[in-house]
């Protein structure tokens, strides 16, 4: 089950964008073969998290490919 999970979200990370608005901060658009969706990121309350995901998704963060254990960097 959790390598499932992982396998789940490093498709889902494939296609996710960030983006800033002004209003409320910054965001994750995630694009999905059933449609997007959009999370709020909120720094002050999760800053490594909000940090690792948006490193993750702008190719600033280092990866492990969950079908080759390969190392990617430099990619989303």
């Amino acid at each position: 089950m959790a390598k499932m999970l992982k396998v789940l979200f490093a498709l889902g990370m494939a296609g996710v964008a960030s983006q800033g608005v002004a209003a409320g901060g910054p965001y994750a658009v995630f694009k999905t073969a059933e449609g997007e969706f959009v999370c709020e990121l909120y720094p002050a309350k999760a800053p490594k998290t909000v940090e690792k995901l948006v490193g993750l998704a702008t190719g600033k963060k280092a990866w492990n490919h969950p079908g080759s254990q390969k190392k990617m960097e430099g990619t989303p």
